[in-house]
């Protein structure tokens, strides 16, 4: 592909990333970058593109982002927005763009990335599951959703962003992993249409909200997707209430597909409602797990602290097969992380195993460890306990946008 030429964006090419994005992601798609663009939530400096006799035919952006592991917050990059000409699709230039953002992600810093997208595709490029969304719960049309006594429900407007951040920085305090959305985006989120903000109104105090997702067919009667919901602790029910009843109102006849937060009150309020079939996966990449774990060292020394390792010392070597990484315990902190050589039979040199595809899963899955016990290439031997307390099942709480 001698004749393609992939370099960052300029200014002069966003007019063409958006064409692309209208024609392999739809119109929504476009109107949202549009926005986002506007408003500065990203630039074309985040885009990377292919240019073929002097046309974009293919790009990639980088979002950024961060990923919170407990007491730690780690840099991820996020690529988004992939399309490709069809007249230029089957040669490779998803690929080719993927792997440059992903160098300009982990040249700036960032220990993971994270991607959406269809099944399988992203498994090419070193992607693994590993984070997962809330699962879903679906309010069929004719299931009562009643607005509480004192209530209302507005489109929300930019007086309160202050408010609609800490109730979603209130919604992700308590679990092990969140992902929330950029701050830089919520004035671009207010004018996106086919996604349109909620909040619910007591006392004239915002305390609920949620971000809707319309169906980009546009249908009367096509599910409406509840994103985000968060109310205040002190109404969470009543406020939980008060959105759905709006969203109804304004949707009528639509099945709402509300997600179920970590410790929300949505099955308060729609106990009889059905889960929908699947769960949504994010794909994954980790370019060094080393410098995760080394990241993530206060995170495991309050792990250590809670068991039965909270003064233990001991050397751990856990192999990925081509690659090992060693963490150096003493009193129950880990004073050392370093990495190493592959070990191809870890049960004979006291080594754990572990497939370097499950890693994701290992450090943000809501199973931990005991989740990949089960997988062939998986090996502890007698650091089982070790491993399942520095690697306990994690509650999420993902957004993406």
């Amino acid at each position: 592909m001698s004749d393609v030429e992939v370099r960052r964006a300029g200014d002069a090419d966003v007019a063409s990333i958006l064409d692309l994005n209208r024609v392999g992601n739809g119109d929504d798609i476009e109107a949202e970058m549009a926005i986002a663009f506007r408003w500065g939530a990203m630039a074309p400096s985040d885009y990377a593109v292919a240019v073929a006799d002097g046309e974009v035919v293919a790009t990639v952006g980088l979002l950024a982002n961060q990923l919170r592991v407990g007491s730690v917050t780690l840099a991820a990059g996020q690529p988004e927005y992939v399309a490709t000409d069809p007249l230029h699709q089957g040669r490779g230039l998803a690929g080719r763009l993927l792997r440059v953002v992903q160098e300009w992600s982990e040249g700036r810093g960032d220990l993971v990335q994270y991607i959406t997208g269809i099944r399988y595709f992203y498994r090419q490029f070193g992607y693994s599951y590993g984070l997962v969304r809330a699962p879903e719960i679906v309010v069929a049309p004719e299931q009562e959703c009643a607005m509480p006594p004192g209530w209302q429900v507005r489109s929300a407007e930019a007086r309160d962003i202050d408010r609609i951040r800490a109730l979603q920085a209130s919604a992700q305090a308590a679990v092990d992993v969140a992902v929330p959305f950029a701050d830089n985006l919520w004035p671009a989120f207010l004018e996106m249409s086919a996604a349109p903000l909620l909040v619910a109104v007591i006392d004239d105090r915002v305390d609920a909200f949620a971000r809707l997702r319309l169906s980009p067919d546009g249908a009367a009667r096509s599910p409406v997707h509840v994103q985000a919901l968060a109310s205040s602790s002190s109404t969470a029910v009543a406020g939980t209430q008060a959105v759905l009843a709006g969203a109804r109102v304004r949707y009528p006849g639509a099945t709402l597909v509300v997600a179920d937060r970590e410790g929300s009150a949505t099955r308060a309020v729609v106990a009889d409602a059905a889960s929908a079939a699947h769960r949504k996966w994010i794909y994954v990449r980790v370019p060094s797990f080393e410098r995760v774990l080394s990241a993530l060292t206060p995170v495991l020394d309050e792990r250590l602290a809670r068991s039965v390792y909270a003064e233990e010392s001991v050397e751990l070597t856990i192999s990925l097969y081509r690659s090992s990484v060693r963490l150096v315990i003493e009193g129950g902190r880990v004073i050392g992380v370093s990495s190493g050589p592959g070990v191809h039979e870890p049960e004979e040199v006291g080594a754990v195993g572990i497939p370097p595809e499950l890693v994701p899963l290992l450090l943000f899955g809501t199973g931990g460890l005991a989740a990949l016990e089960e997988d062939p290439d998986v090996y502890l031997g007698v650091f089982r306990p070790l491993m399942a307390a520095l690697f306990p099942p994690l509650r999420l709480d993902i957004l993406t946008w």
